[in-house]
């Protein structure tokens, strides 16, 4: 999937490829990706991450927030974090 999207962001893509869960490539122009992984169970620091990528993204661009690795697993929060996540879902997310 990586080498896929790689390719799809470089325009290189020929014919039906897959396409990213949630993200249509097609309507994100020159979008600003960003990749949180790892989280591990900490809500705070998801949320701290979070808040740095909204102040980073200029006023009326397209940003893909791609979260990646584990999610859950040693932190304090892990149910927390699964929860913060289930209620981003929609277009665009990841």
């Amino acid at each position: 999937m990586l080498r896929w999207l790689s390719a799809a962001l470089r325009g290189k893509n020929k014919g039906a490829a897959p396409q990213a869960p949630g993200v249509d490539l097609s309507t994100t122009g020159n979008a600003t990706i960003y990749a949180v992984g790892d989280v591990h169970g900490r809500l705070d620091l998801l949320r701290a991450v979070e808040d740095r990528i909204a102040a980073d993204i200029p006023r009326g661009e397209n940003a893909i927030v791609l979260y990646l690795g584990d999610m859950i697993d040693r932190g304090p929060e892990s149910s927390g974090v699964l929860e913060h996540l289930r209620q981003k879902q929609g277009p665009g997310i990841c």
